[in-house]
């Protein structure tokens, strides 16, 4: 409990800086370099394109129906992994309608929503940590459970770059998504943690 604790509390410093650096202006430059840097050529498709796909709501809801439906996964994962989706979708939504940032403008992908935080990275941060969460305390020994930590948070870090690759984000707008995922992810492993033990 306490290592969390800890976690979130740097998590939420890194968002509070970041959010600042990212929607005063401070860091416009770099944050207009990188897309640039990663894409040199303004590519659409391949590797980042496959998850940038992967990390829109279509996906995210398949899976979580899925651990929700079958009945060996529905109480300790399936409605864990859904409760956490549920509360970062409609927080993005609120934090977009609230910040009102508008996407860069050389955009390489056609999207009409505001911009901060990335719900890809946000949503998809939460989605599978919580699902990692959910999974390790299965696994028999360490290193079952590093490659399950490893494989399933992986894909909502690429998914963030995808979406700076694509320029259909700002650096800023990951890093805070990536942040905020992370926070919901750890709050309700702890209150589905004390939920089951009760049981």
């Amino acid at each position: 409990m306490k290592k969390k604790i800890i976690v979130i509390a740097v998590m939420a410093v890194v968002f509070s800086v970041t959010c600042y650096l990212g929607l005063s202006g401070a860091i416009d430059g770099f944050e207009a370099w990188l897309p640039k840097a990663i894409n040199p050529n303004g590519e659409i498709g391949g590797f980042f394109y496959a998850f940038t796909v992967l990390g829109d709501t279509l996906l995210d809801v398949v899976i979580i129906s899925a651990l929700v439906l079958l009945p060996i996964t529905s109480k300790r994962v399936g409605i864990p992994v859904a409760c956490v989706g549920i509360t970062s979708a409609l927080l993005n939504k609120i934090i977009k309608i609230l910040v009102a940032r508008e996407r860069p403008l050389e955009k390489l992908l056609e999207i009409s929503s505001f911009s901060f935080p990335s719900g890809h990275s946000m949503n998809n941060m939460a989605i599978y940590l919580m699902l990692a969460f959910c999974i390790m305390p299965y696994c028999r020994t360490k290193p079952q459970r590093v490659v399950t930590f490893v494989v399933l948070t992986i894909f909502p870090i690429i998914m963030g770059i995808s979406r700076i690759y694509f320029n259909v984000h700002y650096f800023s707008d990951v890093i805070c998504g990536w942040c905020l995922g992370i926070i919901i992810a750890l709050v309700f492993s702890e209150i589905f943690k004390k939920v089951i033990k009760n049981d």
